[in-house]
């Protein structure tokens, strides 16, 4: 850059409107790469977010319906884990203090209705 100025001077010489034109450009290409590298970043998290989410959907219940054969019915929902993503339902809790084991949980009664689990699930209704 400053070669450029230096060249500039010396072929027009004290033309320092040209020198200050070179000056500026070069502040707003500076500008231009931290807007653009904002640009990237702001994507790419926003990427990141959106996998992190989506990957309930496309994991656990993808597990849990392929178990138990529900995925065409209303247990096919990330109701059956969460009250709103990412807090959990106490089905959520058991599942995840089960080290995300189904199987570990079927047995329990997570929503204090006196039906197991596993009851729930054949009956099609949340547990």
């Amino acid at each position: 850059m400053r070669a450029i100025g230096k060249m500039i001077k010396q072929d027009f010489g004290s033309s320092k409107i040209l020198i200050n034109k070179i000056r500026i450009s070069g502040i707003y290409q500076e500008e231009l790469k931290m807007k653009r590298l904002f640009s990237i970043l702001f994507m790419m998290t926003l990427l990141l977010a959106g996998d992190i989410v989506a990957y309930a959907s496309s994991g656990y219940l993808k597990t849990f319906n392929n178990t138990y054969g529900t995925s065409t019915t209303k247990l096919n929902t990330c109701s059956l884990c969460h009250t709103n993503t990412p807090s959990c339902n106490s089905y959520g809790n058991s599942f995840f203090n089960s080290g995300h084991n189904f199987q570990a949980i079927e047995p329990v009664d997570s929503d204090g209705d006196s039906f197991s689990n596993i009851g729930e699930i054949k009956a099609i209704t949340l547990p």
